[in-house]
C-alpha cells in the first residue's frame, strides 16, 4: 500500500516541496553564520577585549538584517566603548523586528 501511495502524483509534489523548503532553511542557516563568523572576525581584529561580549550578544541574533546593520556599525566604530554600544543595542534590534 505504501508503494502505491509513494508513486502518486500527490506524494511527488509533497516529497519535492518539503527538499525545496529544506534547501532554502538550509542556505537561510548558512547565510546566518557566515554573518555571525564575519561580526565576530571584525570584533576580534579591530576589538579583541570585547570577544567574550560580543559573543553573547551575537548569538541570538536571527536576522540578517540585524547582523549586517551592526557589522557596519562596528567597521566605523572609532573605540571600544562606542562598538560596546552598538553591540548593546543588538538586544533592542532583535525586539523591535518583532513588531
Amino acid at each position: 500500500m505504501f508503494d502505491m501511495l509513494h508513486e502518486t502524483r500527490a506524494f511527488q509534489e509533497l516529497i519535492e516541496e518539503g527538499r525545496k523548503e529544506g534547501i532554502e532553511e538550509g542556505l537561510q542557516r548558512g547565510k546566518l553564520e557566515a554573518l555571525h563568523e564575519t561580526t565576530l572576525s571584525i570584533v576580534k581584529e579591530r576589538f579583541p577585549k570585547l570577544m567574550r561580549f560580543a559573543k553573547k550578544q551575537v548569538a541570538a541574533i536571527e536576522d540578517p538584517k540585524v547582523f549586517q546593520q551592526l557589522i557596519l556599525k562596528l567597521i566605523s566604530a572609532q573605540t571600544m566603548n562606542e562598538a560596546k554600544q552598538y553591540l548593546l543595542a543588538v538586544d533592542e534590534d532583535e525586539d523591535g523586528d518583532d513588531e
